[in-house]
């Protein structure tokens, strides 16, 4: 037996849907470098892959969105260097969350 909403019930309950999606957890987090590595990461100007070189001291931002509490979803990734002038380059990695997050954990520290 289905029960039936009113129109009410089914406005109540997309707002309260559309709350929960406005409170994901999202977590800023700041690594530095340990080691020297290359990076992979997509190009602007084609699909192709390009390699961020990596030095010990540079820094790394990432937004992690957390939808499922095991599986963070990478929101933003950009990159800082020491020899730079302190500005944050964004990239987009070509590898997928999973690996991107324990890449960082075995390469660089918080």
């Amino acid at each position: 037996m289905s029960t039936r909403l009113t129109f009410k019930e089914y406005c109540s309950s997309k707002d309260s849907l559309r709350l929960a999606a406005d409170n994901v957890l999202r977590v800023t987090e700041n690594y530095t470098m340990r080691k020297y590595c290359k990076f992979p990461v997509i190009s602007e100007e084609a699909d192709d892959t390009e390699y961020v070189a990596l030095k010990p001291k540079d820094t790394i931002e990432v937004v992690l969105e957390y939808l499922i509490p095991d599986n963070p979803t990478v929101v933003s990734f950009k990159i800082e260097s020491e020899e730079d002038t302190g500005e944050k380059i964004a990239v987009r990695p070509s590898w997928g969350n999973k690996k991107l997050v324990e890449w960082l954990d075995k390469n660089a520290a918080k």
